[in-house]
């Protein structure tokens, strides 16, 4: 009994070898591939779950290129819509914060500095809170214009308390 050559072989023999390899091969490539592919998924969990959402869309892109059939597609595709979501919330609700911190409710009156003053509303003003808020929303890539408005009412508010304490 010695080792047997591929040319003692029947043909039948030759086909199930051939087949055989093709199998390891085939199953080799989709190891890796779903292999690439959960790791880009974790990726971008873990992304999402640290608040950088353009990260997160981008790795599940990525994933979605990898392996873009059957389930993985509406899963992918799933999870992109969620980080979305998430991050038009995460914007709303940045957004409601900082126009209840800044929001001045003596706009349009006018003097309404002058009250505004005299009631002691701008030394109220949590500034350091709504600055941090506000270079969130500019993380998120929010509104510029929006952005720029928000920021000249702080600065205005900011201005407003150091001439308080003089």
């Amino acid at each position: 009994m010695g080792t047997m050559r591929l040319g003692e072989l029947s043909s039948a023999g030759k086909i199930f070898i051939f087949l055989l390899i093709l199998c390891l091969i085939g199953g080799g490539y989709y190891g890796y591939v779903t292999y690439r592919f959960n790791n880009y998924v974790d990726a971008g969990n873990s992304c999402l779950s640290s608040g950088d959402y353009e990260q997160a869309i981008a790795s599940y892109s990525e994933a979605l290129e990898i392996k873009s059939f059957g389930s993985s597609q509406a899963e992918i595709n799933s999870l992109i819509n969620n980080a979305n979501t998430i991050k038009e919330a995460e914007i709303a609700r940045l957004v409601q914060e900082v126009v209840a911190i800044i929001g001045d409710k003596y706009s349009g009156i006018e003097g309404a500095n002058t009250i505004a003053i005299r009631k002691g509303y701008y030394k109220a003003v949590e500034t350091d809170e709504a600055q941090k808020k506000l270079d969130r929303l500019e993380e998120l890539k929010y509104e510029q214009a929006k952005l720029n408005q928000f920021q000249n009412t702080l600065n205005k508010q900011k201005n407003q308390i150091k001439y308080r304490k003089r």
